[in-house]
């Protein structure tokens, strides 16, 4: 199967609506359950070459759509979600383990 009739199965299960109804106990029956499949791409859409060093942490931004992320070259580096570079923070003294928005 390729990917289109893959990506077009999954759309119709997914407009097909949730795969137990409000109320029901899902342990009870568990015949009546359909699978949830996961697609993970194969193929990346877009590289971004964004850090001289390795690239420690990531974090997506909840209420905007904004991604940050975090590498050994001391830099925090936010980015649009089409991965066009929107600010780069500097200044931290080590590698930068860890990046979080805070929540607006």
């Amino acid at each position: 199967m390729n990917q289109q009739k893959k990506n077009a199965a999954l759309q119709q299960a997914i407009q097909e609506g949730p795969a137990v109804s409000e109320g029901h106990d899902p342990l009870s029956d568990r015949t009546k359950l359909r699978p949830i499949v996961v697609v993970i791409p194969s193929i990346a859409k877009k590289k971004i070459t964004a850090h001289e060093g390795e690239i420690n942490c990531i974090q997506a931004a909840n209420s905007s759509n904004l991604f940050a992320t975090g590498s050994s070259d001391n830099k925090v580096k936010v980015f649009d979600n089409t991965g066009n570079l929107k600010t780069v923070l500097r200044g931290a003294t080590q590698s930068v383990m860890s990046v979080q928005f805070n929540k607006v």
